[in-house]
């Protein structure tokens, strides 16, 4: 009986471990479940991490593009500001000029204080970007020509007379020479 009693608390043992096991095993499948549904939602989350990595990049890029845009369209607006500004400039430049060249009646000092004054405005129209106009052949990119004349000491296309001065802004023709032009006396047009 002994041995009677021994095998029945080695199998009541037993049983006693295989519910033991069956608990750890559920317990062990609710963790498993678990560890699944962190997993996805972790997956999630990651994907959502990558999409908002996504649209800050993008949302750089179009700030990044769109503050060149702003700063062409400043510079734009300033050029074009500093143009007419500069244009505008241009009948000061031509009085002075036209100043200096009808000197006769001006006293000395009078004079020499309207050429520094001519000096200074040309000096700082060029710091801007001004730039007269060549008058060696005409160009009809650069100079507006209002008359042909016939010449024998002249080419053909040479420019003989500037009438008023053109302007050159930043390498845009602010304002045409008005010329002269030669034609040869041997062409016939």
């Amino acid at each position: 009986m002994a041995d009677s009693e021994g095998s029945t608390k080695e199998v009541d043992k037993l049983l006693e471990l295989k519910e033991e096991l069956e608990e750890k095993k559920e317990e062990l499948n609710v963790v498993k479940e678990e560890l699944e549904d962190k997993e996805a939602e972790l997956e999630e989350k990651s994907d959502r991490i990558s999409e908002l990595e996504d649209l800050v990049k993008k949302i750089q890029a179009d700030f990044e593009n769109y503050k060149k845009r702003t700063e062409k369209k400043i510079k734009s607006k300033i050029n074009k500001s500093e143009k007419e500004y500069t244009k505008d400039l241009l009948e000061v430049l031509d009085a002075f000029k036209s100043a200096l060249d009808t000197e006769a009646d001006m006293n000395s000092d009078f004079l020499e204080g309207i050429r520094n004054t001519h000096d200074l405005l040309v000096e700082k129209l060029r710091d801007r970007g001004l730039r007269e106009i060549e008058t060696e052949e005409f160009d009809p990119k650069k100079h507006r020509a209002i008359s042909k004349e016939h010449s024998e000491q002249h080419e053909d296309g040479e420019i003989i007379e500037v009438l008023q001065r053109g302007y050159l802004f930043k390498k845009q023709v602010l304002r045409p020479a008005v010329v002269k032009v030669a034609k040869s006396s041997n062409n016939s047009s």
